[in-house]
């Protein structure tokens, strides 16, 4: 009883403190909107790169001093598959940098960065449906490493399949979602009024909690309801096959590959799997299950805040890296986890925005 009653305080006191952080947020996106500001764009600038065809991505940036190796494998993982970019950086670029991208994309929009991701997909989306005729549409973001085994073939399948709706992930955390940082439509659900009013209705607010419960989840339930057809490409039904029959040691060093959270040691036989795959199918399979995603089926993604988020740490994301074979930027993956370290030494106002979920 009394840890069913912790639970509930616990999620309470969550809910109280992400509306707290919320709604100044949420209140000065609506006075923005209200002076007659109706987007984040600031520039538009023609690339250089264009593709025959109907395919585009919309692409979202937040770049550093220089153009990431991360990003620049995803581009050029585009480029092989013939999908015209449109690129939105939420930060300014250096000429250098600028130069660098419009080589590579379509167009590229520069913006305020309000609304950040989701902010960008809008200003991204309306730009695509007023000036592009279009067959599918792609919907990338940089929240991610992008590692170059595999990331060809995922983009194949996201701009070449004839489903209306196509993610790398679902999500089960809240509510079953498409994971937005990879994910793709058809021209036909693009043009839905239904999508349509959700992007030109959304209010860019600069909130994590905003972008997932007012983002995310409900542009999942507006694709949920305009379209059945719908693939996933990395489940943790699909990692069933690989884990089924696999001896109790090599469950057992499986557990590595899981955030220190889940970490249990597995029951004999099939209960095993079951448990480790209901582990993963529960959260965020990306960050849950991202490792295992990467060993048996190939996905060249990795969530980039998995020791931000006492995940993992430092050493144990190096070993699983080392251990997959994926070595070539490890050095430099490892120095953005530790500059961004975790949340435990933040500011108190800091680590309650963690606790709310803000951050």
């Amino acid at each position: 009883m009394s840890s069913a009653v912790n639970t509930i305080a616990i999620s309470a006191l969550r809910r109280a403190l992400g509306a707290a952080f919320v709604a100044p947020k949420a209140l000065a996106a609506w006075y923005h909107r209200s002076t007659g500001r109706t987007n984040g764009i600031e520039q538009v600038l023609q690339g250089s790169l264009r593709h025959p065809g109907n395919t585009y991505a919309i692409f979202v940036i937040w770049p550093g001093e220089h153009i990431s190796w991360s990003v620049l494998n995803a581009l050029a993982a585009l480029e092989a598959t013939g999908v015209s970019v449109i690129l939105a950086s939420n930060a300014p670029l250096s000429e250098a940098s600028r130069s660098t991208l419009l080589a590579k994309c379509h167009t590229l929009i520069l913006r305020d960065n309000s609304g950040h991701d989701f902010g960008a997909y809008r200003d991204a989306t309306l730009f695509c449906l007023e000036t592009l005729d279009f067959e599918r549409l792609l919907y990338l973001n940089d929240s991610v490493f992008y590692f170059s085994a595999g990331l060809k073939a995922l983009f194949d399948r996201l701009a070449h399949t004839k489903a209306g709706a196509c993610a790398a992930f679902e999500s089960h955390e809240h509510h079953p979602h498409l994971q937005s940082f990879c994910f793709s439509v058809s021209g036909t659900l693009a043009r839905h009024p239904g999508f349509q009013s959700f992007w030109s209705t959304y209010l860019p607010v600069n909130s994590r909690l905003w972008a997932i419960h007012q983002g995310e989840l409900r542009l999942s339930r507006v694709i949920y309801s305009l379209t059945q057809d719908i693939e996933f490409l990395f489940t943790p039904k699909a990692l069933r096959s690989h884990l089924t029959g696999l001896p109790l040691e090599d469950l057992r060093r499986l557990q590595n590959l899981l955030p220190r959270q889940l970490r249990a040691e597995p029951d004999p036989g099939q209960t095993g799997v079951d448990d480790l795959l209901t582990q993963v199918a529960t959260r965020s399979p990306i960050h849950s299950g991202g490792f295992l995603f990467q060993k048996y089926l190939g996905s060249p993604l990795m969530k980039r805040d998995l020791v931000y988020r006492l995940l993992f740490t430092p050493e144990e994301v190096e070993q699983s890296l080392r251990d997959l074979g994926e070595t070539e930027h490890l050095q430099e993956i490892l120095d953005e986890l530790r500059r961004r370290g975790t949340g435990e030494h933040l500011p108190l106002v800091k680590r309650l925005a963690i606790i709310a979920g803000e951050r």
